[in-house]
């Protein structure tokens, strides 16, 4: 055991000293991943007029959820309804041995005869455990401004709180940009997995912003204010310390995808995994190399 982690030890030792003395090459990854984000989002917003696709509690309309017996397919459902329905989502979810049916949709579906009769017409008579739950557009309106208002403090709040900390310009904006990359990563994620902006990816947005600025704050805080070792030796214990800390986050959000059988846990643990991920390369190739010119004084 000794041995494989002296091994592992040198590996790391030399992985490191080698991107922290081309870090200028290395530079591109972090680029490249904005770059490739924003594109992404700008593609989603020339099509749909929002930077991410909305769920209906940003649209409205309405979300019903009823147990079938297990040959049922989503196929089954969808299939008579695309042309029904606006916008129509229908995904499986399994409790145990029973197998349940979610539908999503913008249409507003006023009582519960009409969506029965709804279900029929699907082909799908035997059902039972009917949940609706509907949400009107004027509501939906107020929360999404109510959304971009929670994002837009957050990063205000967060922003001030770095200033403070560090009162310097450089470092701080290093991690304001690192923060908004990977949250800028997350949304463009979430449009190619096709995973809805709704209160549970949002969650998962603002929760990714405090874990963003953690290892930015673990980073800095050991650059700029800890004077033990040499800059490559206080870069290499930050990026320990923070990829544990990464890996750590990934694994818990990873078994909660796995054990989870609710929607919104689901794409709550998908943005978390996609954000962690990539919090790595924005924080040890970006925000790293831009404090390593920093202390240099190149910038």
């Amino acid at each position: 055991m000794s041995g494989f982690r002296e091994k592992f030890q040198e590996k790391f030792e030399k992985g490191t000293s080698s991107i922290f003395d081309n870090y200028n090459k290395w530079m591109f990854v972090p680029v490249a991943i904005i770059v490739l984000s924003l594109a992404v989002i700008g593609t989603t917003y020339y099509n749909t007029g929002n930077i991410a696709e909305l769920g209906i509690e940003f649209t409205g309309g309405t979300e019903i959820q009823f147990r079938v017996p297990g040959d049922v397919t989503t196929d089954m459902i969808s299939e008579p309804l695309e042309g029904e329905l606006e916008n129509l989502n229908v995904r499986e979810m399994s409790r145990g041995e029973q197998k349940w049916i979610l539908i999503e949709t913008q249409t507003e579906i006023e009582t519960r005869s009409e969506i029965e009769q709804i279900l029929v017409d699907a082909g799908i008579e035997d059902f039972d455990e009917i949940s609706v739950s509907m949400m009107g557009a004027a509501v939906s309106e107020g929360f999404l401004f109510e959304a971009q208002l929670a994002v837009l403090i957050a990063f205000l709040v967060m922003s001030t709180a770095i200033f403070v900390a560090f009162r310097s310009f450089v470092p701080s904006i290093a991690v304001i940009l690192s923060a908004f990359s990977i949250i800028m990563f997350a949304i463009a994620g979430m449009n190619v997995l096709g995973i809805n902006l709704t209160l549970g990816s949002l969650a998962a947005l603002l929760m990714l912003i405090g874990y963003s600025v953690d290892t930015d704050i673990v980073l800095s805080t050991r650059v700029l204010k800890q004077k033990e070792g040499t800059l490559k030796e206080r870069i290499r214990d930050s990026i320990a310390t923070g990829t544990t800390m990464s890996a750590g986050g990934i694994v818990a959000f990873t078994i909660l995808l796995i054990v989870s059988t609710s929607p919104v846990l689901d794409q709550i643990a998908t943005v978390m995994i996609m954000g962690l991920a990539i919090d790595m390369p924005i924080t040890w190739l970006g925000n790293a190399a831009i404090l390593k010119m920093y202390d240099e004084g190149r910038i």
